[in-house]
């Protein structure tokens, strides 16, 4: 028989259309998801090991530009000028956008327009 529930359990998501839990799509990897009006599926957040994209799916890795937050499982973006980094603070770039220079110092790992006094391309 059917019970009746004010909130989907984790996993499935509330289908107005229906009136009924549906579960979330086992090939998007989500822990929870919700449905639009037009009828798409998006994840609000991601099982064990994925992670929450812009475009609101779960992947493995996050795209350029991207770092994997392991505290919510999302892809949060790196500062400005990273290419790509290891977290979103100053100082962690591993590689730059077009147009800049990396610099690792004692400091950190950063990209800058030039290279500051008494530093010099390579």
């Amino acid at each position: 028989s059917k019970i009746c529930v004010a909130k989907c359990p984790l996993g499935f998501y509330a289908n107005d259309n229906t009136t009924t839990c549906e579960l979330c799509p086992p090939s998007q990897y989500c822990a929870t998801c919700s449905i639009a009006a037009n009828g798409v599926i998006s994840c609000l957040t991601c099982l064990y090991g994925y992670f929450l994209q812009a475009n609101k799916t779960c992947m493995v890795g996050c795209d350029d530009g991207y770092y994997k937050n392991t505290w919510n499982h999302t892809c949060d973006p790196c500062s400005s000028a990273c290419g790509n980094c290891t977290t979103g603070a100053d100082g962690s770039c591993i590689d730059c956008r077009s147009g800049k220079v990396f610099l690792a110092n004692i400091t950190g790992k950063f990209c800058l327009s030039t290279c500051p006094v008494y530093y010099y391309y390579q």
